[in-house]
């Protein structure tokens, strides 16, 4: 009766166990996250720019206002209104990096579902440029790290990072310019042990089945 079971076990339990792990391994909503693209634009607004013990760049009232060229994932953005909804903290050191939670900081129209949007929500700012000259000019390039999510076209949220650079010349306005790219995300431990498993599994079942057709024909 062992013999009948463990034979049971080989030879349907443990390749359905495998299948699953891997299944289960496998990035269930890999096929509707956002591809990777870019969003850029010019002259966006004229935020505000506060230099202090913790710099900020930002719109002073939510929903400063700006339009966009986009491609890739974030095409139905092209041409598109945006907004910018907050305040981002910034070190003047450069490869500094400040963590905060910054949700929903742009947002773009997706002109493909004309109701929905492009949400990119951050939750760190690293510094990769940075010039002061008090009266004269102050320019800087900031990377936030963070997620973009696009609820009526049913995509994923998608691991992104967007680049900001901003300058000014006297007194004139700031100018800003903006880019945005999804980032291919590294699968988990725990996906990678399932996978593993997975693999052995039928590796494990495959040499059973070898060694039972043998014995067999022996």
């Amino acid at each position: 009766m062992a013999g009948i079971m463990g034979n049971f076990v080989m030879r349907h339990v443990l390749p359905a166990f495998a299948a699953a792990a891997i299944f289960a391994a496998a990035p269930a909503t890999a096929a509707t996250t956002i591809s990777s693209g870019t969003v850029s634009s010019a002259l966006l607004f004229s935020p505000t720019v506060t230099i202090g013990d913790t710099s900020t760049f930002g719109a002073s009232a939510r929903g400063e206002s700006f339009q966009i060229t986009a491609t890739g994932g974030f095409a139905g953005a092209q041409m598109q209104p945006g907004w910018l909804n907050g305040v981002i903290a910034f070190s003047r050191t450069v490869g500094a990096s400040i963590d905060q939670t910054l949700t929903d900081l742009f947002v773009f129209t997706d002109g493909i579902e004309s109701r929905d949007t492009f949400n990119f929500s951050a939750y760190r700012v690293q510094t990769i440029a940075f010039s002061n000259i008090p009266g004269i000019s102050t320019a800087g390039s900031l990377v936030l790290s963070g997620f973009t999510r696009n609820v009526g076209r049913r995509l994923a949220d998608t691991a992104s990072e967007l680049t900001i650079s901003f300058n000014s010349t006297g007194g004139s306005s700031y100018s800003s310019s903006a880019s945005l790219a999804t980032v291919s995300a590294a699968p988990e431990p725990t996906t990678w042990a399932m996978m593993l498993l997975g693999m052995s599994l039928v590796a494990g079942t495959a040499r059973y089945r070898r060694r039972s057709t043998v014995a067999r024909l022996g």
